[in-house]
C-alpha cells in the first residue's frame, strides 16, 4: 500500500499488509528493510490494476446482520448517512455497500471527490477539522448521523444529527456494549491511547480488557495470541 496516512503529502511511504489485512510481523519487516539498498535502482516495469471493491464489499456483508438492518431502515424512514470521506480513499464506500446489498439507506456524500489536499484540512476526523461536517448536521434530527473517514479511511469519526461529535472512544464503548448485548463473550483488547471507558464498561458487564502499547501491530499480535490459546496452543483462556 502506496499511502501517508492522515499524514501531509511528503510523508508518503510504503506500508506492507499481510494476508488478512493487518499490519505484518516485525520480524518480516525488519527481513523486508534489509532488502532495501542504499541507493535506489534506476528500473522500469509494468504494473497491472485489480477491483478488489467488489470482493471487500462481499466481506463486509457477511460481518453485518443485514436483515436486523433492513429492519431498522424500514422503522426509521427519515433516516439519513451521511458520509464525509474527507476527500480520502473511502468515498463512495458506504454508497456502494448498500447499493450492493440490496438495502435502501440514503446516503449523503461530503466530501466525496479525491482531493490531493483533501480539501484543505487536515483529513483526520477529529473536531477541529470537522467544521464542514457539523455544520451540515445542524438541522439534522435524530437517528441521522455521519460517519466520517480519515485520508486512507481506517479511522472513523461520528457527528450527531444537530452537529455534536461523538468520539471514537465512545463510538468503541457503544460498540462492546453492543456485542456484548448480542450475547458475544471473551476479552476486549484495546490500546493504551483507548479510553478508560472500556475498562469501566468490562467491569460492569463482566468481560476482561487488555491493553496494549500503541499502535496496529500490538493489536493484532494480542489477537494472534487469542487464537492460539483458542486453538489450545499455549496456555491461558478465550480471547
Amino acid at each position: 500500500m502506496v499511502t501517508a496516512s492522515h499524514n501531509p503529502p511528503e510523508y508518503l511511504g510504503v506500508k506492507f499488509k499481510d494476508a488478512a489485512g493487518g499490519p505484518i510481523p516485525q520480524e518480516t519487516a525488519r527481513a523486508i528493510k534489509r532488502l532495501i539498498p542504499a541507493e535506489a535502482p534506476d528500473r522500469q516495469g509494468g504494473y497491472q490494476t485489480v477491483d478488489l471493491k467488489a470482493a471487500y464489499l462481499e466481506a463486509l456483508a457477511r460481518q453485518v446482520d443485514l436483515s436486523a438492518l433492513e429492519a431498522w431502515l424500514r422503522d426509521n424512514p427519515g433516516f439519513a448517512l451521511f458520509h464525509d470521506a474527507m476527500g480520502g480513499a473511502g468515498a463512495g464506500i458506504l454508497q456502494d455497500f448498500f447499493t450492493q446489498a440490496g438495502l435502501p439507506c440514503p446516503v449523503v456524500p461530503l466530501r466525496a471527490e479525491a482531493h490531493p489536499l483533501f480539501h484543505g484540512v487536515h483529513p483526520e476526523p477529529i473536531p477541529r477539522n470537522l467544521a464542514f461536517t457539523r455544520s451540515a448536521l445542524e438541522g439534522q434530527v435524530p437517528p441521522s448521523f455521519a460517519a466520517v473517514t480519515d485520508g486512507d479511511a481506517d479511522r472513523v469519526g461520528v457527528v450527531l444529527a444537530g452537529g455534536t461529535y461523538f468520539n471514537p472512544h465512545q463510538i468503541l464503548a457503544v460498540l462492546a456494549r453492543y456485542r456484548f448485548l448480542r450475547g458475544y463473550r471473551g476479552r476486549v483488547v484495546k490500546n493504551f491511547a483507548v479510553s478508560w471507558l472500556i475498562d469501566h464498561l468490562g467491569q460492569r458487564l463482566g468481560f476482561a480488557v487488555t491493553t496494549t502499547p500503541i499502535g496496529f501491530k500490538w493489536i493484532k499480535d494480542e489477537f494472534g495470541r487469542g487464537l492460539s490459546r483458542r486453538r489450545g496452543v499455549g496456555r491461558g483462556g478465550p480471547a
